[in-house]
């Protein structure tokens, strides 16, 4: 077991319908805990294990799974969207450190998006947006984007962007490591990365607070707690592991449990 420092609890959250589950299913996956990816539809996922989720594809209470990287135990919380069984979200978000919001690209900022992330925020809850369904038909990632930040304020910045749209979504481009990772490979877009970076860094700076942590710092940011975004589709190899690799790199679990800790000690 690992010492307390070195667990992060995190809880998947969102609307209903924005691939929590299957997301989760995907990380567990891809960390070798399980040996064969379940879906929704055929009612194998490790999620939504009752009989009853499996019947109405759509979970009904929270579920936990543990995966072990680096060092580090990350505990995953996958709660329900559907607003009739939000007790179970409610309470999971009191146990965690950092809540990850999972949106739709198709449906952009929903309703449970925006109650959800208040809960979160009033909680002092560290934060990551994972825009999901990219390959989906009408996935925008733009759009959403802009969804995200009018809801949410300019705090909301990406550290990910998706390499094409649709059925063209080939890849994610790291904004912060100034590479794109795609599905056939590696390659580096310095002009774009050049742009999004400056962009990352301006709404960086229009905080007071933000999202850095762990080994990677952002230049001298300091006093650290808001909001990044990771782009990708829940079920794509790629988007899974740079999710995972980002929440790594800026620590949201150990962010959040300090957060927690400055903002008692203001009071």
């Amino acid at each position: 077991m690992n010492e307390p420092g070195k667990i992060r609890n995190v809880a998947l959250v969102g609307h209903r319908g924005t691939g929590k589950t299957s997301l989760l299913e995907a990380l567990v996956f891809r960390a070798g805990v399980i040996n064969r990816q379940g879906k929704i539809e055929d009612g194998t996922t490790i999620g939504d294990w009752d009989d009853d989720e499996k019947r109405r594809q759509l979970s009904l209470a929270s579920s936990l799974a543990h995966v072990e990287r680096d060092g580090f135990t990350y505990n995953l919380i996958d709660t329900p969207g559907d607003a009739s069984f939000q007790a179970d979200t409610i309470g999971a978000l009191r146990v965690v450190e950092t809540a990850l919001v999972v949106v739709n690209t198709v449906m952009g900022v929903e309703v449970q998006t925006e109650r959800l992330w208040t809960r979160a925020a009033d909680a002092g809850r560290a934060r990551i947006l994972f825009c999901n369904m990219l390959d989906r038909e009408r996935a925008d990632f733009d759009r959403t984007l802009g969804g995200l930040r009018e809801a949410f304020g300019h705090e909301v910045v990406a550290v990910q962007l998706p390499i094409g749209s649709e059925h063209e979504f080939s890849g994610v481009v790291d904004v912060l490591k100034m590479k794109a990772y795609t599905l056939d490979g590696l390659g580096l877009f310095a002009l774009l990365f050049e742009q999004r970076a400056q962009a990352l860094l301006v709404g960086v700076a229009s905080v007071d607070q933000v999202a850095v942590g762990g080994d990677h710092p952002l230049e001298d940011a300091e006093d650290v707690d808001a909001a990044a975004e990771g782009v990708g589709d829940g079920l794509e190899d790629e988007g899974r592991r740079r999710l995972v690799e980002v929440a790594e790199e800026l620590d949201f679990g150990a962010v959040g449990l300090e957060g927690q800790h400055r903002r008692r000690g203001r009071r």
